[in-house]
């Protein structure tokens, strides 16, 4: 009887367990069962924000690229995570892979290329690739025939330009890194001078003169900052600037400190009023900012694009170089690890070996069309109003 009642309560403890075996099972099934539909449910989301996205995408791009010369901003909200989006120009496709720094910084843009998947968008996060779509006719005038652009906050902030079957693609303005001037140098309101150098009409230190200009016009946190400048004109008749010229001139914008560019003036500082000689050759320039992460770059030769770049540096409170072949040497140390920004005007752009330059030394570079400076609301206005009001008549 004891045996009996034992082998009955062996073989419920046994059922029990079996249940509770069975229900454990049960429940991690239904567990398994609920993260995997949540995950399907997910992934189809994702997938059907990804299309959209992607028909936005090309409908804004097939739109501008029947309209030539037309330049629109878009907004695009991303559906996941990523820092960077890059644009290709597929009929580029081996000048990239062969000629630019992308496929090395991404690999996997490189195995997209290469096996001619026709994908010509590629969200970046971290460094890695999690996204390609293809998004239409995308086309670059110039090297290097992509355009990568920051998306803060998952918001991708993109100006297209119709290009005549195609469509062009510019950046936006929160790449430029964030510099800071040391304001101990602009104490005591100084007046920035400088002597033009004129022959036959023509200014030859116009490139001098238009440096000086992102030193007294910039905007910093929001805050425009113009400063006092003066070009002295210096002819057959109006020999070299002296201390009596500079201390009327002082007078007049009702300052006792004077930084004379590139002169050779060597009189001293009058009584009472400060006479410093700096060069725009130097460090003396660079020293107007405690920190710089990016440069802006102009043809030697390019007047234009150089007047458009001067604004774009002070509107975005950056150095400005001018630069060809025979200096491009000199400005290896201050390019090394910056982000640089090349204004382009036309089809004038740098010579190939200084974009090799610029790659084997930058960060990242990114060229900018004098067009959709002059297209871009917030530049634009700042453009139009100060050429008028500063240098309108600073070059030839």
């Amino acid at each position: 009887m004891t045996n009996l009642i034992k082998n009955k309560k062996g073989v419920e403890l046994t059922q029990q367990l079996v249940i509770t075996i069975l229900f454990i099972i049960f429940i991690f099934a239904l567990v398994v069962f609920v993260i995997k539909a949540g995950n399907m449910i997910q992934e189809k989301t994702r997938q059907l924000i990804k299309a959209d996205l992607e028909a936005d995408i090309r409908s804004g791009i097939d739109f501008l690229s029947s309209k030539y010369g037309n330049i629109k901003k878009y907004t695009f909200y991303l559906p996941e995570v990523v820092d960077t989006a890059c644009f290709v120009d597929l009929n580029k496709s081996s000048v990239i892979i062969y000629n630019t720094t992308l496929v090395r910084d991404y690999p996997m843009i490189n195995e997209s290329l290469s096996a001619g998947n026709n994908k010509n968008l590629f969200f970046i996060d971290d460094f890695n690739v999690v996204e390609e779509l293809y998004v239409g006719n995308v086309c670059f005038d110039y090297y290097p025939f992509y355009s990568c652009l920051s998306t803060p906050n998952n918001v991708l902030d993109v100006w297209f330009e119709g290009r005549a079957g195609c469509t062009t693609i510019y950046f936006n303005w929160s790449m430029f890194p964030t510099n800071n001037r040391d304001f101990s140098l602009y104490s005591d309101n100084p007046l920035f001078l400088i002597q033009e150098k004129n022959e036959s009409g023509d200014v030859k230190n116009w490139r001098e003169i238009l440096e000086i200009v992102s030193l007294t016009l910039f905007k910093e946190n929001q805050t425009i900052y113009i400063y006092n400048y003066s070009v002295a004109y210096k002819n057959d008749i109006y020999g070299d600037i002296n201390s009596s010229d500079m201390v009327f001139l002082m007078d007049n914008y009702s300052t006792n400190k004077t930084y004379l560019f590139n002169s050779t003036y060597s009189g001293g500082s009058p009584s009472g009023y400060t006479i410093e000689t700096k060069s725009t050759k130097t460090s003396d320039y660079f020293d107007y900012w405690i920190n710089y992460s990016s440069l802006i770059l102009v043809d030697y030769d390019n007047e234009y694009a150089g007047l458009v770049g001067t604004l774009l540096a002070s509107y975005v409170n950056t150095p400005l170089i001018f630069i060809d072949d025979n200096n491009g040497g000199d400005y290896e140390e201050l390019i090394r690890d910056k982000e640089i920004f090349i204004v382009t005007y036309g089809s004038i752009i740098l010579d190939d070996n200084i974009y090799q330059f610029v790659r084997d030394y930058s960060t990242r570079y990114q060229l900018i069309p004098e067009s959709f400076l002059r297209s871009e609301g917030s530049i634009s206005n700042f453009i139009k109003l100060y050429s008028r009001a500063v240098i309108v008549d600073l070059v030839s």
